[in-house]
């Protein structure tokens, strides 16, 4: 009681208003909330900033808040755009389809490219055999490339004498097998040994590639079982797998043999085909 009101012994004055207005708050307050959400509710707080109060933990509050932490493992949705300098340490894996705009470093014991199958198959770029304040450029043809790829390459002989007994034909000799695919070069190289028993002839050798001759060159013999032998290669690329073959031709008479020995003795060396893939 103020001092005035003590030595008169008069009622003290009390603002009523104000008065009124405390009564009303702890009496909705004390009386009608019951739980710690009533108390909120009867204090006016929204939903929203009672979610946030009422959370578990500081995870919860932060899903409240769309917000991401600082610490643990959380999952950020939707497109974010980082400007300036962003610093990424630690190990990072991006999901899905990821764009790097500008000038972008990471270092080479650092970045890896993880097989889809099984991440643990990796392979790295490995740069410090560059010279200091030097960059170099690796580029792209316009084709599928694989790197230190041992590129595939085999020789095929004739293995017995075949009779060329129809001016009209083409008879075969060795072949490559079905090799390549779509978009592959070769090179194809045949060596092909002929003679005639009966006497000069004109002898034909060609590549065949199972749908027309893809090299062809002819050459005159001197005389009966003079030898003619013909080289011939070409690089080709393929729009499908592929057999290449040997084949010979005798122009001048039924009586044409390809070889399969030659001259120099060695057998079954005369008349081959060889297949090197270039890409």
């Amino acid at each position: 009681m103020p001092l005035q009101n003590f030595v008169d012994e008069s009622e003290p004055t009390i603002d009523a208003a104000w008065l009124n207005a405390l009564d009303v708050f702890y009496t909705t307050l004390f009386n009608s909330a019951t739980t710690a959400g009533g108390a909120l509710t009867a204090l006016g707080f929204s939903a929203y900033v009672q979610t946030i109060l009422n959370a578990a933990d500081a995870a919860a509050a932060r899903t409240t808040l769309g917000a991401v932490g600082l610490t643990g493992n959380e999952t950020v949705a939707g497109n974010k755009t980082f400007s300036g300098t962003t610093t990424l340490s630690g190990a990072t894996t991006l999901s899905g389809a990821a764009a790097l705009n500008g000038t972008t470093s990471a270092l080479d014991t650092g970045f890896h490219v993880v097989g889809s199958g099984d991440a643990t198959k990796r392979a790295r770029v490995e740069v410090d055999g560059v010279a200091t304040a030097t960059t170099r450029v690796l580029t792209v043809p316009d084709r599928d490339v694989e790197l230190g790829a041992t590129f595939d390459a085999a020789t095929t002989f004739l293995t017995g004498d075949v009779a060329m007994n129809n001016v009209s034909n083409y008879f075969s000799g060795p072949n490559t097998g079905s090799i390549g695919a779509a978009g592959q070069k070769w090179l194809v190289m045949a060596t092909i040994s002929m003679l005639d028993t009966a006497g000069a002839a004109i002898l034909e050798g060609r590549i065949f590639n199972g749908s027309g001759a893809i090299a062809d060159v002819s050459r005159g013999s001197s005389g009966t079982n003079n030898i003619v032998v013909l080289s011939l290669s070409i690089v080709v690329t393929l729009t499908a797998a592929t057999t290449f073959t040997a084949q010979g031709r005798d122009q001048t008479a039924t009586t044409g043999v390809l070889l399969a020995t030659g001259s120099a003795g060695t057998s079954n060396k005369a008349t081959a085909i060889t297949a090197v893939r270039l890409s």
